[in-house]
């Protein structure tokens, strides 16, 4: 805290873990984690509009959730978030899912639970939001209510301030581009997947030959159903 405090004009976190993918539960490397968060939410830093999380495991995830019950650790109650005060989130995850993690099925719907909850926390306010898989194909944090645990008792998260979503290696990446119209509330929202040649790497983020655009025919409510298009044959084939 004493460090941050005098860090007034700092705009960007680059937070680099290097925790164990699967299901260890809580190491040192999630306990700096949650000092580090605990005060990042104590001292004023109101110029902090970025934050990336490259790489984060699930655990990472676990003890990086700041809102509501599930956040560990103290919480700081003062009219300043530098959560809700962030525009742009960025994460390149590790996939718990593999099989040589060994999660259980019920570890796993947790998790789907967890990170559910963790990007809920930023729907009111984050403009932009890149995420990534590490690994292999993940679920697409644009429909985890759709997700095996989760379907039938989670609402779809609305995203009420989101400019831009940039996603890579989800899996059924067609069905979030069809329920995108359901899921933004502004229009002309910028779409963006990972080409397929970095589908397997850590990404630079301001790379734009990583990304294909994905273009969109909107309406003034929002995006148009049946009509996301791109120039590859699919999302992952350029």
């Amino acid at each position: 805290m004493t460090f941050l405090s005098r860090c007034e004009q700092l705009q960007s976190i680059i937070v680099d873990t290097n925790g164990t993918p699967g299901w260890p539960g809580k190491t040192h490397v999630e306990d700096i984690l949650v000092d580090f968060r605990v005060a990042l939410e104590t001292v004023q830093l109101p110029r902090v509009r970025c934050v990336r999380l490259t790489p984060v495991h699930a655990m990472g995830i676990v003890h990086l959730r700041w809102s509501g019950f599930g956040a560990f650790g103290a919480l700081a109650i003062k009219p300043f978030n530098v959560w809700s005060n962030l525009h742009t989130l960025d994460i390149q995850l590790e996939n718990p899912f593999l099989t040589k993690h060994r999660l259980s099925e019920s570890q796993q719907v947790m998790f789907r639970k967890i990170l559910y909850d963790y990007l809920l926390s930023f729907a009111e306010t984050l403009k932009c939001l890149r995420f990534i898989w590490l690994g292999e194909d993940g679920p697409s944090p644009m429909t985890l209510d759709l997700e095996p645990g989760l379907e039938g008792c989670r609402q779809a998260v609305v995203w009420t301030a989101l400019e831009e979503v940039s996603l890579g290696n989800i899996l059924l990446p067609h069905r979030t581009l069809r329920l995108l119209p359901d899921r933004v509330v502004r229009a002309g929202v910028r779409v963006r997947t990972l080409r397929s040649t970095h589908r397997h790497s850590r990404v630079r983020w301001d790379d734009d030959n990583a990304w294909v655009e994905v273009l969109l025919n909107f309406t003034p409510h929002g995006i148009e159903r049946g009509n996301a298009f791109s120039q590859a044959s699919s999302v992952y084939s350029q």
